[in-house]
């Protein structure tokens, strides 16, 4: 959608945008395979921050506060807020390869009015990422707590 975002804007001339669009529909299924493999192994290890431990310094636990678990609990709340959001436009990417899939069973007239209501709405999805995205760039590597 950016591809057609860019062309409507003028940052990208019809050759381009037509590059663009087949270049990521040609590999869009394993791309989007590959997106949910990764956000699958993610999920029950991503939080290695909280896996047995506490935020609390061993050596004074009722008082201190352990700061390299603090460092790694705000490196992860970055990658989780980017994985999210890449989430989201992944989900946008896959409903429009799957209507692509189908569009010669779909009204010509719905289709493109489906379309330009997902370009339409693609921004907010595109921004977040990218504004997600830029804020991982604040984070360092999050360190081994062990």
């Amino acid at each position: 959608m950016r591809a057609q975002i860019d062309f409507n804007t003028g940052a990208a001339d019809l050759e381009q945008t037509r590059a663009r669009w087949a270049a990521t529909k040609a590999t869009a299924d394993a791309d989007i395979a590959q997106f949910s493999t990764a956000l699958a192994a993610f999920g029950p290890v991503g939080d290695g921050c909280a896996q047995g431990r506490s935020l609390a310094s061993p050596a004074s636990a009722s008082t201190a506060v352990n700061p390299v678990l603090v460092a790694c609990r705000s490196e992860f709340d970055a990658v989780s807020t980017a994985v999210a959001a890449a989430g989201a436009v992944v989900d946008d990417w896959s409903h429009h390869i799957e209507m692509m899939k189908d569009k010669e069973h779909i009204d010509p007239a719905q289709y493109g009015q489906q379309w330009r209501e997902m370009v339409q709405a693609a921004p907010a999805d595109l921004d977040r990422f990218a504004r997600a995205s830029l804020e991982l760039t604040n984070h360092a590597d999050c360190p081994d707590p062990r």
